[in-house]
């Protein structure tokens, strides 16, 4: 295609954010136009969220499968072909990327290939692939993120990878060194060790997870060195050097480590730059400034995603996308923060939403009360031989509305969607107490846990 293009929306980016924008003004009546320069789905269905987690899936039958023994069921070892391994993340990633493909054909979206620059208030130029200029009344920006690459001496050596490249490594590493302890660097720490590879994750703060409850943190951190991954914390790279076929990481301490691999899961950064964007909008720190409605202050121009950087989440993104993309269509939608899910995919996994414990009391003063409960009281837990692990719900004390919850269990993705609604829905601890459960099941550690704390 070249030429001009008319349509009432055009969305810069097809990962979460953008699909779902694309597919919200769609239906609501809207033209519109989505311009990817990759592959539509963006970094959570080619390099990210689906593939990682399609691994893990495989990770946590390996687990399940040593510990048979246990159960008095003997399993004969094959062996691994870790390329196999790969291409099965990248066959589940292409499907899902096919399901994407599917719902822009069916709502009629024009996919341009190539990258889009905003020109003015009203256009787009599409170049490096389909060289038009598409002419619109809205914008989307949705270009998403990129690894973050730190500063280090030695960091563009070879062997030095991020998580966009960790899927175009086709040999198991021996030793994997992991730059970062946030929730890409345990995830891809538990797939490595998962399979048979020696594991040593680094991170400059006192703790895993820095971000997360202190609790969760240690108590992951302490099963995840049970399983025979390293993690040295309070500790910065000074330098990466290349010897011979290792690698070795300099900290600041002194230490020197020597790996085969060395994966960097040190944060993302905005794809902001060079799409037109300097002096037609306000950006900080490279992120796009927008309020709860998505919109940038500047035209009818919107943003969504990690571009914006308000949790860096997949699911945030298509919050967003969904918002953007109503408003884009003359709709007046605003996006709700209260109940944003957080989840690590490790073993037993993270999940939290809503406020810490900290936050709560911070916010809230003396008002605030926690209630814990230990999965191993859980009996679906008990059948699964997987008690390791806890809930706690934090909440008012005076009415027992709840304000967050902060989990650590196998399915914890899973279970917290019920926190979430609670959340959004102002529900107390009253109401989930009142609530029948199914049993066994492990979401009933909520149940137990509200009924501990009901008065």
């Amino acid at each position: 295609m070249s030429g001009k293009l008319h349509v009432d929306v055009t969305i810069l980016g097809g990962g979460p954010g953008g699909y779902m924008a694309a597919n919200r003004a769609s239906q609501l009546g809207a033209k519109v136009a989505l311009v990817e320069k990759g592959e539509l789905g963006g970094t959570c269905i080619n390099r990210g969220c689906i593939p990682t987690k399609a691994l893990l899936h495989v990770c946590g039958g390996i687990l399940r499968a040593r510990l048979l023994e246990d159960y008095g069921v003997h399993v004969d070892s094959t062996g691994l072909d870790f390329s196999g391994f790969i291409r099965h993340a990248d066959s589940v990633a292409q499907a899902a990327r096919a399901q994407v493909e599917a719902m822009m054909e069916e709502r009629d979206v024009a996919v341009l290939k190539g990258t889009g620059s905003i020109v003015d208030e009203g256009t787009v130029a599409v170049s490096g692939g389909e060289n038009v200029r598409v002419e619109s009344r809205s914008i989307i920006v949705a270009t998403g993120s990129s690894p973050s690459i730190p500063p280090i001496p030695g960091v563009h050596s070879e062997g030095v990878i991020t998580s966009d490249d960790a899927f175009r490594h086709r040999e198991r590493p021996e030793r994997a060194l992991i730059v970062g302890a946030g929730a890409l660097g345990l995830e891809w720490g538990t797939i490595y060790r998962s399979v048979g590879s020696e594991v040593i994750i680094i991170e400059m703060m006192p703790e895993v997870l820095p971000q997360e409850d202190e609790e969760v943190a240690m108590y992951l951190r302490g099963f995840m060195e049970e399983g025979g991954i390293r993690i040295i914390t309070d500790a910065r790279v000074n330098r990466i050097k290349r010897q011979g076929g290792e690698l070795a990481l300099e900290i600041e301490r002194g230490e020197e480590i020597r790996g085969d691999l060395v994966l960097l899961a040190t944060g993302r950064v905005p794809n902001s730059q060079g799409i037109g964007l300097e002096g037609l909008v306000e950006m900080r720190g490279g992120f796009v400034v927008v309020d709860d409605h998505m919109r940038t202050g500047t035209g009818d121009i919107y943003a969504v995603g990690d571009v914006v950087g308000k949790g860096m989440l997949a699911h945030v993104a298509i919050h967003e996308g969904l918002v953007a993309g109503e408003n884009a269509a003359a709709g007046n939608a605003a996006m709700r923060r209260e109940a944003v899910p957080r989840c690590v995919y490790t073993s037993p996994e993270v999940a939290c939403v809503g406020l810490s414990e900290d936050e709560a009391r911070e916010k809230r003063g003396a008002g605030v009360k926690v209630v814990r409960c230990p999965l191993r009281m859980n009996g679906r837990a008990m059948t699964m031989g997987s008690g390791r692990g806890f809930i706690k719900i934090v909440y008012e004390e005076e009415k027992g509305r709840i304000l967050g919850a902060q989990m650590l269990a196998p399915h914890a993705s899973e279970i917290v969607n019920e926190l979430c609604l609670g959340i959004s829905a102002g529900a107390t601890i009253e109401d989930i107490a009142l609530t029948m459960h199914a049993h066994p099941t492990l979401s009933e550690v909520i149940w137990d846990a509200a009924c501990r704390g009901r008065r």
